[in-house]
């Protein structure tokens, strides 16, 4: 494995980047399933338990901080962006130690919210080194799958952290579990660990070794140098274009994280088996939609892609919305759910492609944390304006407005040109 780089290896580069991903998605199926599945056992009151979600949940608002401290910074002897992941990985699994020596977690939130927002804060420290890794070390005909099985590789760490240690808690205690989160992260380790970016790298050491100069053309030297160089990343039409886009097209998956449970709990009376049962299949119809999404960007384009999969997925939610009479049927209420999980994976991992193209490698980091924040943003509103939209136009008229509003982000796509690195598109 040390002999190989991830400059030189697109098995390599595909697995680590793959894997990576899974080790971010553990800990999020870990907080906003196991952890959840704890606190309410013990009798949580349910504000108390959404004021520690919404305090572990911040990092993730203020990520694309990290950007220009990665781009500003580099220990170049071990590469531009894998120190930085190595730092994050070690620092997650101390904060999972930590946590896992606390007496009564239950009673002591206070420390548990603190040591999980500092956990969480590492975790976004690797998803934006991670990002900037790939957009660094893949090519343009290489983005389309790679996205694909980054996002599925994301889901599957989902999966993992939910349901697997939803079921270790059943069997053990919720220290067991936290050990055993941060074995599974060692192991992940152990690939940037062992694996170097470029030839010349070292794994370990401060010391540069020789390489060739074309590999440091693109370091950043000072911070005005850094922000001349975001300038120039977003100087283009196509950069404020994807920006806007962001703004618009996870707007209604942010609406949907409250509006879909308050109608399946509070208007069709589904339970929490119920519930459980279900997100367990759209994990599953997550990857499949991921992979799927990645195949077809490299096929036809991330352009492309990402303009079927946001009509397919507004068509979905306009065909539910007509289908509002059936609702009381759950094999209809499934069907629809598996097949929007599954177009929206595929959209979404056709569409982080696409960010990667307009973002240039030099300040990627920050540029593509920058596009990532702009789609929170848009999540974030929606989410906040859930209930004055349900209030307004009732559960169907929110699904059909919602799908509407995603068509509309179609045109968006058309306007933005082919990405100057994918003359596929």
């Amino acid at each position: 494995m040390t002999g190989a780089t991830l400059a030189e290896s697109r098995a390599l580069r595909l697995a680590t980047l793959a894997v990576l991903y899974a080790a971010q998605g553990l800990p999020w199926g870990f907080v906003a399933g196991t952890l959840l599945a704890y606190l309410n056992d013990r009798g949580l009151e349910l504000r108390t338990i959404g004021d520690l979600s919404a305090a572990v949940m911040l990092p993730w608002t203020l990520k694309f901080l990290w950007g220009p401290v990665i781009d500003r910074f580099s220990l170049r002897a071990m590469g531009r962006r894998r120190p930085w992941i190595l730092l994050a990985q070690s620092a997650m699994i101390l904060t999972l130690l930590a946590l896992a020596s606390l007496d009564s977690p239950a009673g002591s939130l206070g420390a548990v919210a603190a040591i999980l927002c500092i956990h969480n804060a590492f975790i976004a420290l690797q998803d934006v080194a991670t990002d900037s890794l790939a957009i660094e070390t893949l090519g343009a005909d290489e983005r389309g799958i790679a996205n694909g099985l980054m996002s599925a590789g994301h889901y599957v760490g989902v999966l993992a952290g939910g349901a697997g240690l939803t079921w270790l808690l059943s069997k053990s205690d919720l220290a067991t579990v936290l050990l055993a989160q941060a074995a599974a992260l060692a192991v992940v380790m152990l690939l940037p660990a062992l694996v170097r970016e470029r030839p010349g790298d070292r794994l370990l050491g401060v010391r540069p070794a020789e390489r060739d100069q074309a590999i440091d053309d693109g370091e950043v030297r000072s911070w005005k140098e850094l922000w001349r160089a975001i300038a120039a990343g977003f100087s283009h039409r196509s950069a404020w274009i994807g920006a806007g886009l962001a703004l618009a097209i996870y707007f209604a998956q942010g609406v949907l994280i409250v509006a879909a449970p308050g109608l399946l709990f509070q208007d069709l009376g589904w339970t929490v088996v119920g519930y459980a049962e279900l997100s367990t299949y759209l994990v599953f119809a997550a990857i499949a939609g991921a992979l799927g999404g990645g195949a077809l960007a490299t096929a036809f384009g991330r352009r492309r892609a990402v303009a079927a999969g946001t009509v397919a997925l507004g068509l979905s939610w306009v065909s539910f919305a007509a289908a509002s009479s059936h609702w009381s049927d759950p094999t209809v209420i499934t069907a629809f759910a598996v097949v929007t999980s599954a177009v929206q994976a595929a959209m979404v991992a056709a569409l982080y492609g696409l960010y990667m193209d307009l973002s240039l490698p030099r300040v990627a980091a920050s540029q593509f944390a920058l596009f990532m924040a702009l789609l929170n943003l848009s999540r974030t509103v929606g989410t906040s304006t859930a209930a004055d939209l349900v209030a307004g136009l009732g559960y169907a008229g929110t699904y059909a407005a919602l799908g509407a509003l995603q068509i509309g982000c179609a045109p968006l796509l058309a306007l933005l040109g082919p990405p100057s690195r994918e003359p596929s598109a």
